[in-house]
């Protein structure tokens, strides 16, 4: 029985291995990680932002001297 309940316990313990593998995967995929490129989709996002908000920053000020 002791044997049982080890390979019970290895067989739970290497699904848990599996499925975490397959989030780490997913949340990879999801943050567009990849090995061909340095950036993911978080910073390229916040990149983004930032520069709509200098764009919206300086037709702000365009407009504000056209008044």
């Amino acid at each position: 029985m002791s044997n049982e309940l080890k390979v019970t316990e290895l067989d739970q313990a290497m699904a848990e291995i599996k499925r975490q593998a397959a989030e780490i995967e997913r949340l990879k995929t999801r943050l567009e990680v990849s090995p061909d490129h340095p950036y993911d989709g978080i910073a390229s996002r916040d990149a983004t932002i930032k520069l709509q908000d200098e764009y919206i920053a300086k037709l702000r000020a365009r407009a504000e001297m056209e008044k």
